[in-house]
């Protein structure tokens, strides 16, 4: 996983109410924390724009820069 990759959220609930993967679909990691979880920008306009840190064991990879 690095900067520049196109991942999705999974957090491991397949429920059709799990509104954190819905609104977390498509996104591309913009950092890294001090922790090594990646920040992410996603694609979705609930965020304006806004990265957002997320535990990388939650990230899927979809496809790498």
């Amino acid at each position: 996983m690095k900067v520049g990759d196109l991942v999705k959220f999974s957090d491991g609930y397949a429920t059709l109410e799990n509104n954190l993967a819905r609104y977390r679909s498509i996104g591309i990691i913009l950092s890294f924390e001090q922790e090594d979880d990646p920040n992410v920008l996603w694609f979705h306009p609930s965020f304006h724009g806004q990265t957002e840190p997320n535990f990388r064991n939650h990230i899927v990879m979809l496809s790498e820069c």
